[in-house]
């Protein structure tokens, strides 16, 4: 399977972040500062998660997300008795964050110092065994994005379609198709 990430891919597309990024941070940063608030108001604890992933050339980073579960959330799902038709682990804003996609949204600070970018494929976890070798060495060659080109796809869809979509991305990247990606992942649309 051979894939290389282009130059667009490798050098442009941190150009591209941080245009986009400089023209949504205004409108983004009071939408997290209210976010922030909320999450600290509806339950104690950080507002933020920091979640370690394998980046770019498989160096490990933190992904910010925003926390929506209750810190004794382990205990809170033993708890809960089966077929309850709400998850007892997220808090009242933590389903509202969720259900809308907001908890990523942090990420752009990720995206902002260069551990990120808005567009890639999903960050893999720490630990990859029982990840295919050649598949975490072609998604490494990349920053994850907070975008991924699989992002609309099914949910029903296998690993296996969403690696051929991503595959199939990373040949053909470039600005327009990642300010679809973009526009297709804030409209869900």
């Amino acid at each position: 399977m051979q894939v290389s990430a282009s130059l667009y891919q490798r050098v442009f597309r941190r150009v591209f972040d941080l245009i986009l990024l400089a023209l949504a941070l205004p409108f983004l940063l009071p939408l997290i500062l209210v976010l922030v608030v909320m999450i600290r108001l509806d339950s104690p604890g950080p507002a933020f998660l920091r979640l370690s992933r394998r980046g770019q050339d498989g160096k490990i980073f933190r992904q910010l997300r925003f926390r929506c579960v209750w810190l004794d959330a382990p205990l809170r799902a033993f708890q809960a008795t089966s077929g309850t038709p709400d998850d007892p682990r997220l808090t009242r804003v933590g389903v509202f964050v969720m259900r809308t996609r907001l908890n990523t949204l942090p990420m752009i600070f990720n995206a902002l110092g260069g551990s990120m970018s808005l567009v890639g494929p999903r960050a893999l976890p720490v630990d990859v065994t029982g990840f295919d070798p050649e598949v975490v060495r072609l998604v490494s060659q990349m920053r994850p994005g907070i975008f991924t080109p699989d992002s609309l796809t099914a949910e029903s869809a296998d690993d296996l379609s969403r690696l051929a979509i991503t595959l199939a991305w990373m040949r053909n990247a470039g600005p327009l198709g990642d300010l679809r990606i973009v526009l297709r992942g804030v409209t869900g649309i």
